[in-house]
């Protein structure tokens, strides 16, 4: 389960849903006291959480996990990247294996539906900052949200796009599995 603000609970609950009927994979959900609050051991078992009492990764303060208006999706997929003088911090480390964004199924990449579904709703996402990388982290932003009307358009273009996108990769799977038999 993911502990979120009050505030944006129904707004998450939709976004998962859209998700889920996407066919989005996401590897688990576990509460972040199922790790001891530890962030680190959170990223690393590639869990899906929202709440954690925590400092900020690279600034002074607190996160805005610990106030339940962030989510970080898939981390050790979608890992965090800084780059500074020249040396790339990962988190976590094991993310590094998966720094670059192609569209491998429980990735998240832009554009992409899930950034898209995840914006209808009223969150940015750090994959599209400057100063770090942050392509597991969706953030509550919301700033002039579409209509109803307008996001059930955009969805139902996104859920066309998703569809192609899966039949692709089903392809690509029966492709490679194909290869190995020969």
């Amino acid at each position: 389960a993911l502990v979120v603000h009050q505030d944006i609970g129904e707004n998450v609950a939709r976004v998962f849903e859209h998700l889920y009927e996407q066919g989005f994979v996401i590897e688990q959900v576990r509460p972040i006291r199922l790790f001891g609050g530890d962030d680190d051991a959170s990223m690393a078992a590639n869990n899906t959480s929202a709440f954690n009492c925590r400092q900020k990764a690279s600034l002074r303060g607190f996160s805005t996990h610990s106030y339940g208006r962030a989510i970080d999706v898939n981390p050790l997929w979608n890992p965090y990247v800084r780059t500074k003088n020249g040396q790339q911090k990962v988190l976590p480390p094991a993310g590094k294996a998966f720094v670059g964004r192609t569209d491998d199924v429980g990735r998240i990449r832009h554009p992409s539906d899930v950034t898209r579904i995840f914006s209808l709703f009223g969150f940015q996402w750090g994959g599209r900052w400057r100063s770090v990388k942050d392509y597991q982290h969706f953030e509550w932003r919301k700033r002039n949200p579409p209509s109803q009307q307008e996001r059930s358009a955009l969805l139902s273009e996104a859920e066309r796009t998703w569809r192609a996108e899966a039949k692709r990769h089903r392809t690509r799977r029966r492709q490679r599995a194909k290869r190995r038999e020969k």
